[in-house]
Protein backbone atom coordinates (compact mmCIF):
# COMPACT_ATOMS: atom_id res chain seq x y z
CA UNK A 1 0.00 0.00 0.00
CA UNK A 2 1.51 3.10 -1.08
CA UNK A 3 0.27 6.48 0.49
CA UNK A 4 0.86 9.49 -2.59
CA UNK A 5 1.84 12.97 -1.76
CA UNK A 6 -1.37 14.02 -3.54
CA UNK A 7 -3.42 12.12 -1.32
CA UNK A 8 -1.73 13.42 1.79
CA UNK A 9 -3.17 16.69 3.33
CA UNK A 10 -0.55 17.71 5.30
CA UNK A 11 2.49 19.34 3.67
CA UNK A 12 4.47 18.57 6.51
CA UNK A 13 4.20 15.22 6.66
CA UNK A 14 7.28 13.10 5.94
CA UNK A 15 6.10 9.78 6.03
CA UNK A 16 3.00 9.58 4.06
CA UNK A 17 4.82 11.57 1.39
CA UNK A 18 8.46 9.50 1.05
CA UNK A 19 7.28 6.07 2.64
CA UNK A 20 6.13 3.34 0.68
CA UNK A 21 3.97 1.68 3.35
CA UNK A 22 3.04 -1.90 1.64
CA UNK A 23 7.12 -2.28 2.17
CA UNK A 24 6.75 -1.11 5.63
CA UNK A 25 5.06 -4.68 6.77
CA UNK A 26 8.09 -6.77 5.67
CA UNK A 27 10.09 -8.28 8.12
CA UNK A 28 13.56 -6.57 8.00
CA UNK A 29 11.77 -2.82 7.78
CA UNK A 30 9.41 -3.80 10.95
CA UNK A 31 11.59 -1.98 13.31
CA UNK A 32 12.28 1.19 11.15
CA UNK A 33 8.83 1.31 11.19
CA UNK A 34 8.26 1.15 15.01
CA UNK A 35 11.22 3.60 15.17
CA UNK A 36 9.73 6.61 12.90
CA UNK A 37 6.45 6.41 14.89
CA UNK A 38 8.57 7.32 17.90
CA UNK A 39 8.79 10.81 15.79
CA UNK A 40 5.91 13.29 15.02
CA UNK A 41 6.63 13.20 11.42
CA UNK A 42 5.99 16.24 11.36
CA UNK A 43 7.57 19.88 11.53
CA UNK A 44 5.54 20.24 14.83
CA UNK A 45 3.21 17.69 16.78
CA UNK A 46 -0.02 18.47 15.14
CA UNK A 47 -2.13 16.49 17.69
CA UNK A 48 -1.55 19.75 20.13
CA UNK A 49 -0.10 22.53 17.82
CA UNK A 50 -1.27 24.36 14.92
CA UNK A 51 2.17 25.84 14.23
CA UNK A 52 5.18 25.77 15.62
CA UNK A 53 4.64 27.97 17.78
CA UNK A 54 1.11 27.98 18.52
CA UNK A 55 -1.00 25.44 20.65
CA UNK A 56 -4.35 24.00 19.46
CA UNK A 57 -7.12 26.29 20.67
CA UNK A 58 -8.76 24.66 23.34
CA UNK A 59 -12.72 24.38 23.31
CA UNK A 60 -13.14 25.19 27.36
CA UNK A 61 -16.80 25.27 27.41
CA UNK A 62 -17.20 21.57 26.99
CA UNK A 63 -16.35 20.91 30.18
CA UNK A 64 -18.01 23.45 31.99
CA UNK A 65 -21.21 21.57 29.79
CA UNK A 66 -20.33 18.37 31.09
CA UNK A 67 -20.51 19.75 34.96
CA UNK A 68 -23.84 21.64 34.47
CA UNK A 69 -25.41 18.69 32.94
CA UNK A 70 -24.43 16.53 35.86
CA UNK A 71 -25.44 19.02 38.35
CA UNK A 72 -29.27 20.22 38.90
CA UNK A 73 -29.43 23.85 38.36
CA UNK A 74 -30.62 26.13 40.71
CA UNK A 75 -33.26 28.98 40.93
CA UNK A 76 -32.09 32.35 41.66
CA UNK A 77 -30.65 32.31 45.33
CA UNK A 78 -33.26 35.20 47.58
CA UNK A 79 -32.29 37.17 50.23
CA UNK A 80 -29.30 39.26 50.88
CA UNK A 81 -26.32 38.55 48.62
CA UNK A 82 -22.83 39.36 47.63
CA UNK A 83 -21.94 39.36 44.06
CA UNK A 84 -18.15 38.79 43.05
CA UNK A 85 -18.17 39.93 39.32
CA UNK A 86 -15.47 39.14 37.20
CA UNK A 87 -14.16 42.52 36.12
CA UNK A 88 -12.85 41.10 32.73
CA UNK A 89 -16.08 39.96 32.16
CA UNK A 90 -17.76 43.25 33.91
CA UNK A 91 -15.08 45.24 31.14
CA UNK A 92 -16.59 43.60 27.76
CA UNK A 93 -20.05 43.40 29.35
CA UNK A 94 -20.84 47.38 27.54
CA UNK A 95 -20.53 48.61 24.68
CA UNK A 96 -19.01 52.08 23.80
CA UNK A 97 -19.89 54.33 21.94
CA UNK A 98 -17.72 57.20 19.90
CA UNK A 99 -17.39 60.82 21.04
CA UNK A 100 -18.84 59.92 24.33
CA UNK A 101 -16.78 60.91 27.14
CA UNK A 102 -14.46 58.99 29.15
CA UNK A 103 -16.16 60.15 31.95
CA UNK A 104 -19.41 58.76 30.39
CA UNK A 105 -18.62 55.20 29.78
CA UNK A 106 -17.16 54.75 33.55
CA UNK A 107 -20.37 56.10 35.02
CA UNK A 108 -22.12 53.73 32.72
CA UNK A 109 -20.40 50.95 34.32
CA UNK A 110 -21.22 51.98 37.65
CA UNK A 111 -24.83 51.95 36.81
CA UNK A 112 -24.84 48.71 35.03
CA UNK A 113 -23.28 47.54 38.55
CA UNK A 114 -26.15 49.13 40.79
CA UNK A 115 -29.29 48.47 38.30
CA UNK A 116 -28.06 44.89 38.38
CA UNK A 117 -26.34 43.72 41.79
CA UNK A 118 -27.29 46.09 44.32
CA UNK A 119 -24.98 47.64 46.50
CA UNK A 120 -23.30 44.50 47.66
CA UNK A 121 -20.50 44.04 45.12
CA UNK A 122 -17.07 43.36 44.86
CA UNK A 123 -15.06 43.58 41.41
CA UNK A 124 -11.84 42.18 40.61
CA UNK A 125 -9.92 43.20 37.96
CA UNK A 126 -6.99 41.63 36.08
CA UNK A 127 -3.75 43.49 35.71
CA UNK A 128 -2.35 44.26 32.74
CA UNK A 129 1.54 44.46 31.70
CA UNK A 130 3.70 44.42 28.42
CA UNK A 131 5.94 41.35 30.16
CA UNK A 132 5.85 38.20 28.73
CA UNK A 133 3.03 35.74 29.86
CA UNK A 134 2.22 32.08 29.40
CA UNK A 135 -1.07 33.91 27.99
CA UNK A 136 0.59 35.66 24.97
CA UNK A 137 -0.59 33.22 22.92
CA UNK A 138 -4.19 33.39 23.65
CA UNK A 139 -4.10 37.18 23.78
CA UNK A 140 -2.65 36.99 20.32
CA UNK A 141 -5.38 34.98 19.19
CA UNK A 142 -7.78 37.23 20.57
CA UNK A 143 -6.69 40.50 19.31
CA UNK A 144 -5.20 40.30 15.75
CA UNK A 145 -3.94 43.49 15.97
CA UNK A 146 -3.11 45.67 18.88
CA UNK A 147 -4.35 49.26 18.71
CA UNK A 148 -2.23 52.73 19.31
CA UNK A 149 -1.33 53.92 22.77
CA UNK A 150 -3.61 56.67 23.71
CA UNK A 151 -3.12 59.61 26.85
CA UNK A 152 -6.28 60.04 27.22
CA UNK A 153 -7.97 62.02 30.40
CA UNK A 154 -11.82 61.33 32.22
CA UNK A 155 -13.27 64.52 29.64
CA UNK A 156 -11.98 63.40 26.48
CA UNK A 157 -14.27 61.75 23.79
CA UNK A 158 -13.19 58.57 22.79
CA UNK A 159 -12.46 58.32 19.23
CA UNK A 160 -11.75 55.15 18.67
CA UNK A 161 -12.90 51.26 18.30
CA UNK A 162 -13.59 49.91 22.04
CA UNK A 163 -12.25 46.67 20.34
CA UNK A 164 -9.08 48.88 19.01
CA UNK A 165 -8.88 50.42 22.24
CA UNK A 166 -8.77 47.69 24.60
CA UNK A 167 -6.34 45.71 22.60
CA UNK A 168 -3.62 47.70 23.82
CA UNK A 169 -2.68 46.54 27.68
CA UNK A 170 -1.32 50.18 28.77
CA UNK A 171 -4.66 51.84 27.54
CA UNK A 172 -6.89 48.98 29.52
CA UNK A 173 -4.58 49.37 32.41
CA UNK A 174 -5.03 53.15 32.65
CA UNK A 175 -9.08 52.50 32.21
CA UNK A 176 -9.24 49.77 34.82
CA UNK A 177 -7.56 51.81 37.32
CA UNK A 178 -9.81 55.15 36.33
CA UNK A 179 -12.97 52.67 36.29
CA UNK A 180 -11.81 51.09 39.67
CA UNK A 181 -11.50 54.77 41.19
CA UNK A 182 -14.79 54.78 39.73
CA UNK A 183 -16.45 52.46 41.12
CA UNK A 184 -14.77 52.72 44.86
CA UNK A 185 -16.24 56.15 44.66
CA UNK A 186 -19.89 54.51 43.73
CA UNK A 187 -19.24 52.36 47.23
CA UNK A 188 -18.39 48.96 45.16
CA UNK A 189 -15.66 47.39 46.42
CA UNK A 190 -12.98 46.87 44.03
CA UNK A 191 -9.69 44.50 44.12
CA UNK A 192 -7.25 44.51 41.28
CA UNK A 193 -4.77 41.60 40.47
CA UNK A 194 -0.88 42.02 39.59
CA UNK A 195 -1.61 39.41 36.74
CA UNK A 196 -4.47 37.38 35.66
CA UNK A 197 -7.02 37.52 38.38
CA UNK A 198 -8.78 33.63 38.05
CA UNK A 199 -7.38 33.04 41.72
CA UNK A 200 -8.35 35.75 43.13
CA UNK A 201 -11.66 36.59 41.94
CA UNK A 202 -12.37 32.53 42.99
CA UNK A 203 -10.66 32.72 46.50
CA UNK A 204 -12.37 35.84 47.03
CA UNK A 205 -15.92 34.29 46.42
CA UNK A 206 -15.09 31.09 48.69
CA UNK A 207 -13.99 33.37 51.82
CA UNK A 208 -17.04 35.53 51.31
CA UNK A 209 -19.10 32.36 51.13
CA UNK A 210 -18.29 31.94 54.98
CA UNK A 211 -19.88 34.74 56.10
CA UNK A 212 -22.50 35.78 53.06
CA UNK A 213 -24.29 34.20 50.85
CA UNK A 214 -22.35 34.98 47.51
CA UNK A 215 -22.93 34.50 44.02
CA UNK A 216 -19.91 34.92 41.61
CA UNK A 217 -20.84 36.20 38.40
CA UNK A 218 -18.85 35.42 35.42
CA UNK A 219 -18.39 33.74 31.68
CA UNK A 220 -15.18 32.26 31.77
CA UNK A 221 -15.17 27.82 32.94
CA UNK A 222 -11.39 28.62 34.40
CA UNK A 223 -13.88 30.45 37.34
CA UNK A 224 -16.38 27.49 37.60
CA UNK A 225 -13.37 25.08 37.80
CA UNK A 226 -11.32 26.89 40.57
CA UNK A 227 -14.73 27.13 42.40
CA UNK A 228 -15.22 23.57 42.88
CA UNK A 229 -11.43 22.79 43.99
CA UNK A 230 -11.52 25.31 46.07
CA UNK A 231 -14.41 25.59 47.69
CA UNK A 232 -14.90 24.88 51.62
CA UNK A 233 -18.12 26.05 53.30
CA UNK A 234 -20.94 28.03 52.58
CA UNK A 235 -23.82 29.49 50.31
CA UNK A 236 -21.95 29.88 47.24
CA UNK A 237 -22.90 29.91 43.71
CA UNK A 238 -21.35 30.15 40.27
CA UNK A 239 -23.72 32.53 37.79
CA UNK A 240 -22.95 32.13 34.24
CA UNK A 241 -23.90 35.22 32.76
CA UNK A 242 -24.84 34.92 29.12
CA UNK A 243 -22.12 36.13 25.93
CA UNK A 244 -23.36 38.67 23.87
CA UNK A 245 -22.93 36.46 20.92
CA UNK A 246 -25.35 33.62 22.97
CA UNK A 247 -28.97 32.94 21.81
CA UNK A 248 -29.95 32.22 25.89
CA UNK A 249 -30.97 35.62 27.89
CA UNK A 250 -31.10 33.49 31.11
CA UNK A 251 -29.20 33.40 33.74
CA UNK A 252 -28.24 30.15 34.93
CA UNK A 253 -26.78 29.34 38.77
CA UNK A 254 -24.55 26.40 39.77
CA UNK A 255 -24.64 25.83 44.14
CA UNK A 256 -21.05 25.03 44.33
CA UNK A 257 -21.69 22.75 47.51
CA UNK A 258 -24.13 20.94 45.83
CA UNK A 259 -21.97 20.45 43.16
CA UNK A 260 -19.18 19.40 44.93
CA UNK A 261 -21.20 16.77 46.51
CA UNK A 262 -22.25 15.16 43.51
CA UNK A 263 -19.13 15.19 41.73
CA UNK A 264 -17.45 13.64 44.58
CA UNK A 265 -13.80 14.36 46.05
CA UNK A 266 -11.79 12.66 43.38
CA UNK A 267 -13.33 15.09 41.13
CA UNK A 268 -13.00 18.28 42.87
CA UNK A 269 -9.67 17.14 43.81
CA UNK A 270 -8.73 16.31 40.58
CA UNK A 271 -10.52 19.12 38.63
CA UNK A 272 -7.37 21.51 37.86
CA UNK A 273 -5.55 18.61 36.28
CA UNK A 274 -8.78 17.40 34.68
CA UNK A 275 -9.20 21.03 33.19
CA UNK A 276 -5.83 21.47 32.00
CA UNK A 277 -4.96 18.19 30.59
CA UNK A 278 -6.75 18.65 27.34
CA UNK A 279 -6.73 22.72 26.54
CA UNK A 280 -7.08 25.94 29.19
CA UNK A 281 -5.51 29.05 28.16
CA UNK A 282 -2.03 28.11 28.46
CA UNK A 283 -2.09 24.67 27.20
CA UNK A 284 -3.29 22.98 24.20
CA UNK A 285 -6.34 21.22 23.43
CA UNK A 286 -5.65 17.26 22.16
CA UNK A 287 -6.87 17.15 18.57
CA UNK A 288 -9.83 14.25 18.79
CA UNK A 289 -10.53 14.25 22.47
CA UNK A 290 -13.28 15.93 24.13
CA UNK A 291 -13.00 17.86 27.30
CA UNK A 292 -15.56 15.38 28.86
CA UNK A 293 -12.67 12.38 28.87
CA UNK A 294 -11.12 13.35 31.27
CA UNK A 295 -13.91 14.30 33.64
CA UNK A 296 -15.32 10.64 33.13
CA UNK A 297 -11.94 9.42 33.55
CA UNK A 298 -11.52 11.08 37.12
CA UNK A 299 -14.59 9.31 38.10
CA UNK A 300 -14.37 5.95 36.32
CA UNK A 301 -10.61 4.86 36.14
CA UNK A 302 -8.33 4.90 39.68
CA UNK A 303 -4.98 4.59 37.10
CA UNK A 304 -6.12 7.86 35.82
CA UNK A 305 -6.82 9.47 38.89
CA UNK A 306 -3.86 8.70 40.42
CA UNK A 307 -1.80 9.93 37.89
CA UNK A 308 -3.71 13.10 38.59
CA UNK A 309 -3.09 13.38 42.00
CA UNK A 310 1.31 13.48 40.81
CA UNK A 311 0.32 17.41 39.50
CA UNK A 312 -1.20 18.29 42.56
CA UNK A 313 2.15 17.77 44.51
CA UNK A 314 4.13 20.65 45.12
CA UNK A 315 7.17 18.81 45.12
CA UNK A 316 6.55 17.10 42.35
CA UNK A 317 9.94 15.89 40.36
CA UNK A 318 10.08 16.26 36.17
CA UNK A 319 10.44 12.98 36.10
CA UNK A 320 7.12 11.84 37.45
CA UNK A 321 5.55 14.56 36.05
CA UNK A 322 6.50 13.26 32.51
CA UNK A 323 5.65 9.65 33.09
CA UNK A 324 2.38 10.67 35.10
CA UNK A 325 1.68 13.00 31.94
CA UNK A 326 2.14 10.21 29.53
CA UNK A 327 0.27 7.42 31.24
CA UNK A 328 -2.49 9.84 31.40
CA UNK A 329 -2.61 10.66 27.59
CA UNK A 330 -2.45 7.55 26.61
CA UNK A 331 -5.72 6.67 28.91
CA UNK A 332 -7.09 9.79 27.41
CA UNK A 333 -6.12 8.20 23.64
CA UNK A 334 -8.26 5.22 24.65
CA UNK A 335 -4.66 3.45 25.37
CA UNK A 336 -3.76 0.07 27.14
CA UNK A 337 -2.68 0.88 30.57
CA UNK A 338 0.83 -0.79 29.59
CA UNK A 339 1.32 0.78 26.27
CA UNK A 340 3.65 3.87 25.64
CA UNK A 341 2.37 6.53 23.30
CA UNK A 342 4.72 5.93 20.89
CA UNK A 343 3.41 2.04 20.53
CA UNK A 344 -0.02 3.39 20.82
CA UNK A 345 0.72 5.64 18.00
CA UNK A 346 1.91 2.60 15.65
CA UNK A 347 -1.31 0.30 16.30
CA UNK A 348 -3.68 3.63 15.70
CA UNK A 349 -1.89 3.54 12.48
CA UNK A 350 -2.04 0.48 11.53
CA UNK A 351 -5.75 0.49 12.41
CA UNK A 352 -6.32 3.34 10.32
CA UNK A 353 -4.34 1.58 7.15
CA UNK A 354 -6.55 -0.64 7.02
CA UNK A 355 -10.06 1.20 7.74
CA UNK A 356 -9.23 3.98 5.28
CA UNK A 357 -9.37 4.22 1.62
CA UNK A 358 -7.91 7.99 1.96
CA UNK A 359 -4.62 10.10 3.56
CA UNK A 360 -4.12 9.08 7.15
CA UNK A 361 -3.85 12.65 8.84
CA UNK A 362 -1.02 12.69 11.65
CA UNK A 363 -2.84 14.84 14.05
CA UNK A 364 -5.32 11.87 14.38
CA UNK A 365 -2.58 9.48 15.88
CA UNK A 366 -2.08 10.54 19.37
CA UNK A 367 1.13 12.58 20.47
CA UNK A 368 4.76 11.41 21.24
CA UNK A 369 6.33 10.83 24.08
CA UNK A 370 8.48 13.58 23.51
CA UNK A 371 5.74 16.39 22.35
CA UNK A 372 3.53 14.80 25.33
CA UNK A 373 6.45 15.67 28.21
CA UNK A 374 6.33 19.66 27.35
CA UNK A 375 2.82 19.41 27.68
CA UNK A 376 2.68 17.33 30.49
CA UNK A 377 5.03 19.90 32.13
CA UNK A 378 2.85 22.80 30.58
CA UNK A 379 0.30 21.52 32.57
CA UNK A 380 2.11 21.00 35.81
CA UNK A 381 2.91 24.58 35.87
CA UNK A 382 -0.75 25.86 34.99
CA UNK A 383 -1.96 23.33 37.94
CA UNK A 384 0.25 25.07 40.34
CA UNK A 385 0.00 28.40 39.00
CA UNK A 386 -3.97 28.13 40.06
CA UNK A 387 -2.42 26.29 43.61
CA UNK A 388 -1.06 29.36 44.58
CA UNK A 389 2.27 28.39 43.51
CA UNK A 390 4.47 30.40 41.30
CA UNK A 391 6.50 28.55 38.62
CA UNK A 392 9.45 29.50 36.61
CA UNK A 393 7.96 29.21 32.91
CA UNK A 394 10.94 28.78 31.36
CA UNK A 395 11.79 25.32 33.27
CA UNK A 396 8.17 23.98 32.57
CA UNK A 397 7.57 23.88 28.84
CA UNK A 398 8.36 27.83 27.56
CA UNK A 399 10.46 29.76 25.97
CA UNK A 400 11.44 33.35 25.22
CA UNK A 401 11.40 34.54 21.57
CA UNK A 402 11.20 38.02 20.79
CA UNK A 403 9.56 39.31 24.25
CA UNK A 404 7.15 36.49 24.53
CA UNK A 405 6.29 33.05 25.97
CA UNK A 406 6.32 30.66 23.45
CA UNK A 407 5.94 26.31 24.43
CA UNK A 408 8.47 24.12 23.73
CA UNK A 409 6.78 21.06 20.92
CA UNK A 410 9.55 18.61 21.16
CA UNK A 411 13.20 18.06 22.04
CA UNK A 412 13.89 15.68 19.09
CA UNK A 413 14.11 15.90 15.33
CA UNK A 414 10.72 15.56 13.15
CA UNK A 415 11.89 11.80 11.89
CA UNK A 416 14.38 9.70 11.88
CA UNK A 417 17.17 10.16 9.93
CA UNK A 418 16.36 7.75 7.40
CA UNK A 419 13.77 9.73 6.78
CA UNK A 420 14.98 12.93 7.07
CA UNK A 421 17.21 12.36 4.16
CA UNK A 422 14.92 11.72 2.11
CA UNK A 423 13.82 15.45 2.36
CA UNK A 424 16.42 18.06 2.24
CA UNK A 425 17.05 20.75 -0.36
CA UNK A 426 19.45 21.87 -2.94
CA UNK A 427 19.24 25.44 -2.15
CA UNK A 428 22.19 27.77 -2.83
CA UNK A 429 21.08 31.00 -1.54
CA UNK A 430 20.01 31.22 2.08
CA UNK A 431 16.55 29.01 2.00
CA UNK A 432 14.86 31.89 2.65
CA UNK A 433 11.88 31.48 0.32
CA UNK A 434 8.63 28.72 -0.31
CA UNK A 435 11.02 27.94 -2.98
CA UNK A 436 13.02 25.53 -0.46
CA UNK A 437 11.60 22.20 0.21
CA UNK A 438 12.26 21.95 3.34
CA UNK A 439 11.00 25.07 4.67
CA UNK A 440 7.84 24.04 1.90
CA UNK A 441 7.98 21.53 4.69
CA UNK A 442 7.62 22.83 7.47
CA UNK A 443 11.41 21.27 8.27
CA UNK A 444 14.35 22.95 9.48
CA UNK A 445 17.31 22.37 7.40
CA UNK A 446 19.72 20.08 8.08
CA UNK A 447 22.89 18.58 7.80
CA UNK A 448 21.81 16.50 5.43
CA UNK A 449 21.01 19.51 2.51
CA UNK A 450 23.36 19.18 0.06
CA UNK A 451 24.73 23.19 -0.06
CA UNK A 452 23.60 24.82 2.81
CA UNK A 453 23.87 22.21 5.77
CA UNK A 454 21.67 23.31 8.04
CA UNK A 455 23.56 26.89 7.68
CA UNK A 456 20.76 28.86 6.59
CA UNK A 457 17.50 30.93 6.87
CA UNK A 458 15.78 28.11 7.62
CA UNK A 459 17.17 26.92 10.51
CA UNK A 460 15.35 27.66 13.76
CA UNK A 461 17.59 29.69 16.27
CA UNK A 462 15.95 27.79 19.27
CA UNK A 463 16.89 24.10 17.76
CA UNK A 464 20.13 23.79 20.12
CA UNK A 465 17.26 25.07 23.27
CA UNK A 466 14.76 22.55 22.26
CA UNK A 467 17.52 20.03 21.80
CA UNK A 468 18.61 19.75 25.71
CA UNK A 469 17.41 17.51 28.19
CA UNK A 470 14.86 17.42 30.78
CA UNK A 471 16.49 17.41 34.35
Amino acid sequence: MFVSKKLCPCKCDILMYNYDLKESYNVPNADKLAEAFGYELCGYPPALFESKTVLLSANKPQIAKSIWNAVPHDDSPEGDILYVLDGGALLHRLPWQTGKTYTSILDSYCSYVSRHYGPSVIIVFDGYTNQPSTKDGTHTRRNKTVGRNVSFTSSMPLKMKKEEFLSNNDNKQRFINMLSECLERTGFQVHNADGDADVLIAQTAVMAAKKHRTVLVGDDTDLLILLLHLYQCGELYFMSEPRKSSSSSSHKYLNIGRACGILAQDVTSNILFTHAILGCDTTSRVFGVGKSVSLRLVQESPIFTEQASVFRKVSATKDEIIAAGEKAMGLLCKGGVTDSLNELRLKRFHAQVTDNKTAIHPRNLPPTSSSTKFHSLRVYHQVQEWMGNSLPPEEWGWRIQDGHFIPIHSDQDPAPQFLLELVRCKCKFGCSTMRCPCRRQGLDCTLACLECRGACANMCSHHQDDSEDIE
